[in-house]
């Protein structure tokens, strides 16, 4: 379902954020890996990155970054 939105994003050249979130598809580096997985890890999809969230759920938020340096294209 992503990729047809994905494939305007890219005509407009612009980068989609998901906010890993607890109610998000995306919400540990697990989901995070899934769903750009599930994107063919089309660099249209990346992350926005807001520590708290993670914190929440006793995710490291310097080591989800680490994993992910290049799809954080927002920080909160």
């Amino acid at each position: 379902m992503w990729n047809p939105i994905l494939d305007v994003f890219d005509e407009c050249g612009v980068r989609f954020a998901l906010e890993v979130h607890p109610t998000e598809i995306a919400f540990d580096p697990i989901t995070t890996k899934r769903a750009l997985d599930a994107v063919g890890n089309r660099p249209a999809f990346g992350v926005n990155l807001d520590p708290s969230h993670l914190q929440w759920q006793m995710v490291d938020p310097v080591r989800f970054a680490l994993e992910f340096p290049d799809r954080i294209y927002h920080v909160t």
